[in-house]
């Protein structure tokens, strides 16, 4: 299948996105189990990794301070050594996915939240997100994500 210039980083995030929603309902093995959170952690690969090593300007001066708190995550502005930009978050988040950078906290035999962690410009950072929290990081970052590559506005206006 062929992709529109440009647009390769895009498709490949609503294919992530359509995994994830698939893998969520859990409806097409009955009998196998199905870990919500493992596909969530594999989604992020699709939604901060990859679209980080190919258009991390577009996220660069995005202030957190814009995201409507409806759909990001309230710990998205409550991180130990906070980011004021969405670039630097995305970064660091990109960091510490690709390195395996997190851990996972548990209650009765459940995964109850992911904390990722590194460190970003010479500075320890620290985010837990409860596995709500990360499900909607998830659409967020889907949604934000059917921006033109190089149309930061198109971006900055689909942020919410």
């Amino acid at each position: 299948m062929e992709h529109p210039p440009g647009r390769v980083v895009q498709d490949f995030a609503a294919r992530t996105m359509a995994n994830y929603r698939y893998v969520r309902k859990g409806t097409f093995y009955p009998s196998r189990d199905v870990y919500d959170v493992t596909q969530a952690i594999n989604s992020l690969l699709g939604l901060v990794v990859i679209p980080m090593q190919a258009h991390s300007h577009v996220f660069e001066n995005v202030p957190l301070s814009v995201l409507p708190t409806e759909k990001w995550p309230e710990a998205l502005r409550n991180i130990e050594t906070p980011f004021a930009r969405l670039g630097d978050l995305m970064r660091a988040l990109r960091n510490a996915i690709a390195h395996a950078e997190f851990a996972f906290a548990s209650s009765n035999n459940e995964i109850s939240s992911v904390t990722f962690s590194g460190t970003h410009r010479g500075s320890n950072w620290r985010m837990a997100l409860s596995v709500e929290e990360l499900e909607q990081l998830i659409f967020a970052l889907g949604g934000a994500l059917s921006f033109a590559p190089d149309a930061t506005n198109s971006f900055n206006r689909r942020v919410g």
